[in-house]
């Protein structure tokens, strides 16, 4: 589908395109795991009502900066209704989501049980995508080589974030937050691997709810915050490579938190022979933290 298409004469082929996503959606009536279908979409601004993303369908454009769909999206389609065995896929490619909301809900889907899997792969998002899922292996979430210019929320669910960036957003305007909830009575998984975020990783954990797990940060640089509001009834283990921590005044624990510090090539781990010896203040974590530590110390010359 193109600017130059045309909803009532098309049929989507390439020589005769649809005009609309909303055309081009309602044509597939028969997408499936075995029979899953592309929209290309071509250069311009396309504004259009909410559409329900339909499942085993990808929306393919020319670029970030070329393709631009001010549409909101959501899933609350029959299509997603599965079970474990139905390999349900859809997503996003090379374009720009200008519009709220970007509401991805599985557990509020009217057709449920809804499961699947959604990509999201070189995609610019303007507004804060939300993403709730019934299972981290009902509701699988992955973003890659991404921008995400206000943040995402995750409700549940299972989302793995590889080499994106969170920010962009200009000073002093408020920095975008990544917010993390767990839900009754669902589990949830978060994977958030290269890139990082100009803004805060916000991390509620409520009471009664499965522990999050994996809670892996690797190699993501936190510019803001890293903040864990967690409970005493539910363990919450960060697992992080120390080029993924803030410094610690900028790390705030709370409940049954902890960090666990991960291995790294470039020996960033810091760990005093003596823990004494920092008497005057928490143990620093990081070597380039101790180094801060000393020179502070030390008059000027």
């Amino acid at each position: 589908m193109n600017k130059g298409g045309n909803d009532t004469t098309g049929d989507g082929t390439e020589c005769n395109p649809f005009l609309t996503v909303t055309r081009a959606m309602a044509f597939i009536v028969d997408a499936s795991p075995t029979k899953r279908y592309a929209i290309s979409i071509g250069p311009g601004t396309f504004t259009e009502p909410l559409i329900h993303l339909k499942a085993n369908v990808q929306l393919i454009g020319a670029s970030t900066l070329l393709t631009r769909l001010a549409i909101p999206f959501d899933i609350n389609d029959p299509s997603w209704n599965g079970n474990l065995n139905v390999d349900n896929r859809a997503g996003f490619v090379d374009l720009s989501l200008l519009t709220a909301p970007l509401d991805f809900n599985f557990t509020a889907n009217a057709f449920t049980p809804s499961t699947g899997r959604l990509f999201f792969v070189s995609i610019n998002f303007t507004p804060t995508p939300v993403f709730t899922g019934n299972s981290t292996f009902l509701s699988q979430i992955n973003i890659r080589d991404s921008q995400l210019f206000g943040g995402y929320t995750q409700n549940g669910a299972n989302v793995t974030m590889f080499a994106s960036y969170v920010g962009g957003v200009p000073l002093p305007l408020p920095q975008p937050v990544i917010t993390i909830n767990s839900i009754v009575p669902y589990d949830t998984q978060v994977h958030l691997i290269g890139g990082g975020t100009d803004g805060d990783v916000v991390v509620n954990v409520a009471n009664g709810t499965v522990p999050i797990d994996p809670f892996d940060l690797l190699s993501f640089a936190i510019k803001g915050s890293l903040i864990v509001n967690g409970v005493a009834g539910v363990v919450t283990r960060i697992r992080a490579t120390v080029d993924s921590i803030p410094i610690r005044s900028r790390v705030t624990l709370i409940g049954n938190s902890a960090i666990e510090k991960l291995d790294d090539a470039a020996g960033l781990g810091y760990t005093p022979a003596n823990p004494a010896n920092w008497s005057l203040g928490p143990v620093p974590t990081t070597v380039q933290e101790a180094l801060d530590r000393i020179a502070a110390k030390i008059a000027p010359v």
